[in-house]
């Protein structure tokens, strides 16, 4: 079970990673007064890129990868693909946990899709780590 609400965890956060790469986020945006959204601030920041690549594409690949390692699980459990599960969900939790920091401490928005994300990550790595097989 916890492989299966794992990988609708990971589906869901890549199809929001891919959704962040493919539509500017001026169109599914709510809008604020000033006429920008949260996201359009998020995205805008410095914090947006690593290494001069977008941050979503990194979540597009981690999230591919953890899906697939989900899927295999399922399929045929072993000790490497849960161990690599639980070390992807670790990472995603503690990118999530800074990415937050970022947004309210430094750059003062919040991107909605951004914290899909990241509250998706953070309860994987609960599930991953408290839930029995």
């Amino acid at each position: 079970m916890k492989y299966y609400l794992l990988g609708g965890i990971f589906a869901v956060c890549f199809i929001v990673s891919i959704l962040l790469a493919a539509v500017p986020t001026t169109e599914f945006c709510i809008k604020t007064e000033s006429g920008k959204s949260g996201c359009d601030v998020v995205a805008a920041s410095k914090y947006s890129k690593f290494v001069g690549i977008q941050n979503y594409y990194f979540g597009m690949i981690g999230f591919l990868i953890l899906f697939i390692f989900a899927i295999l699980e399922i399929r045929r459990p072993s000790i490497f693909k849960e161990e690599m599960i639980k070390v992807g969900v670790y990472v995603a939790a503690f990118v999530a946990i800074y990415f937050l920091y970022l947004q309210y401490f430094i750059i003062q928005a919040f991107c909605t899709y951004c914290l899909i994300v990241d509250i998706l990550s953070i309860i994987a790595v609960g599930i991953a780590f408290l839930m029995k097989g």
